[in-house]
């Protein structure tokens, strides 16, 4: 058996940019798992039905490919792009705050949760590809096959990490499935505002990871 920890090496060195993008990649994925609760929210708060709101759920998947194909080829911009894209997630998480929480089945209503959702995605997908290409720059070619296994390791990780967190800030505030709206809308507005924090410290460990 080897070992080795699934990461490089080069992680816990005295170069804290592998580290940083490692750090970086995992608040990305964290703050994208708010999405489990979208379809509820939608069901319940905007009035949509199973279908339709399962579908609203999904614009943050298909925002997170579209970031991926548009940005992918523009490496001569990488580290501008790497910057930038948290803070469109953080805007789209901002927006969520403001538009998740309405108890109001209008279309303008749906329409800035799903606009915010694909905000959301894009900057986490305009990001992936060049971080991903950061950790293999970074990582020494000894190491080059634990560089892969540790993107995924990673994202595994905050996956369960942030789908565990926002299961406990909803039984913290109230949630259960005979909430009334009013709990709903608290349920969706703290969950929201706390998951911003992860965006907001994605934008300065990508300063310092592109660097």
């Amino acid at each position: 058996m080897d070992p080795r920890i699934p990461v490089p090496a080069t992680t816990f060195g005295p170069d804290a940019r592998l580290r940083l993008v490692h750090l970086t990649m995992a608040l990305l994925v964290l703050f994208s798992t708010v999405e489990v609760y979208v379809p509820y929210f939608g069901q319940h708060l905007q009035g949509l039905g199973p279908l339709a709101a399962g579908y609203l759920g999904a614009i943050l998947a298909a925002g997170w490919t579209l970031g991926s194909i548009v940005c992918s080829g523009m490496s001569h911009r990488s580290g501008l792009i790497t910057g930038i894209g948290p803070v469109f997630s953080l805007i789209g998480l901002v927006g969520l705050f403001f538009a998740g929480p309405v108890h109001s089945g209008a279309v303008t209503a749906v329409a800035a949760v799903g606009v915010a959702l694909l905000l959301l995605g894009w900057g986490i997908g305009m990001a992936w590809p060049h971080l991903l290409t950061r950790v293999l720059q970074l990582t020494p070619e000894e190491d080059q096959d634990l560089a892969g296994s540790s993107v995924t390791t990673i994202q595994l990780t905050a996956t369960a990490f942030g789908s565990a967190l926002a299961g406990t800030v909803a039984n913290v505030i109230g949630f259960s499935g005979s909430a009334g709206a009013g709990d709903l809308q608290s349920t969706a507005r703290w969950m929201f505002g706390l998951f911003a924090v992860a965006p907001l410290a994605a934008v300065m460990t990508a300063r310092y990871a592109r660097h």
